[in-house]
């Protein structure tokens, strides 16, 4: 992993960990579940489903269970979501509460897993990456011209009390007309942390996948209702720029870090990772 790469994942684990220490009550229930949950365990879970083993959560070797899990190695189911028939191995609303975080968005039809979450849950809260961190260019490495986090398939918000997905691809972020700053972005995070949506939910799971030209559409009123400056994004453009030429002279080739927490997990895993 490089270095960029080390602070984008701990800016992630940062959020995340705002997210959960608002959610430090959920010890008082006594079935919680965490479905995504490898890279950060939800520590409050009783259970975790995710594609990825045990042994390796939080993205590295971890044999031994930790004092602060409630969960165990018996209670983590390792499964695929993008399985056709994909279903959570629990009974109708087992969980008192039910939390994702950061996963939605990663799956190429996440509407499975939405489906079963309200099934064995009563209740529960979804977290992702917010439209503004999605059409923000050169987020991951603060000098690409890529917006958001390239491998996630959706923009996740909130509209009219639904959760609303919408197609990433479908949403033409390539176009300037549909992007956001950096520097734009930086400045009113620092104000007000902007990263992530959460969604909280009872009973069920009301939500919605938009595609085709409605995506696009949305995400270009989105940009028009920020007002960014033309200066701003002239700025943006010629500080990345920049960067990217520092990284040309002294960047160096780095080891892709899924790549080797893969080949850690496979002697553990019960499932095909890919």
């Amino acid at each position: 992993m490089n270095k960029t790469e080390i602070g984008l994942f701990q800016e992630i684990k940062y959020n995340m960990s705002l997210a959960m220490r608002s959610l430090v009550d959920l010890i008082k229930y006594d079935r919680v579940l965490d479905c995504g949950g490898w890279f950060i365990p939800l520590l409050q879970a009783t259970h975790v489903v995710d594609l990825m083993p045990y042994e390796t959560r939080n993205a590295k070797i971890s044999l031994h269970a930790n004092a602060n899990e409630r969960f165990t190695k018996k209670s983590w189911y390792q499964l695929n979501f993008t399985d056709k028939e994909f279903k959570l191995p629990f009974d109708d609303n087992y969980f008192d509460f039910v939390y994702c975080g950061h996963t939605l968005e990663d799956l190429k039809d996440p509407s499975p897993l939405i489906k079963e979450m309200a099934r064995v849950g009563n209740r529960g809260l979804i977290v992702c990456p917010s439209r503004l961190s999605e059409q923000t260019v050169g987020l991951r490495d603060r000098s690409s011209n890529n917006c958001g986090h390239p491998h996630h398939s959706w923009i996740v918000d909130e509209f009219e009390s639904k959760l609303r997905l919408c197609s990433k691809f479908d949403s033409k972020i390539e176009k300037r007309s549909n992007q956001i700053p950096l520097i734009f972005y930086e400045n009113i995070s620092d104000e007000n942390d902007r990263s992530e949506i959460h969604f909280k939910w009872e009973k069920d799971i009301d939500f919605m996948m938009i595609f085709g030209s409605e995506c696009d559409y949305v995400a270009q009123g989105f940009v028009d209702s920020l007002g960014i400056k033309r200066y701003c994004y002239i700025r943006d453009s010629i500080t990345r720029l920049m960067r990217r030429t520092r990284n040309l002279v002294y960047g160096r080739n780095e080891p892709d870090w899924w790549t080797e927490i893969v080949k850690q997990s496979l002697p553990y895993s019960s499932i095909e990772i890919r």
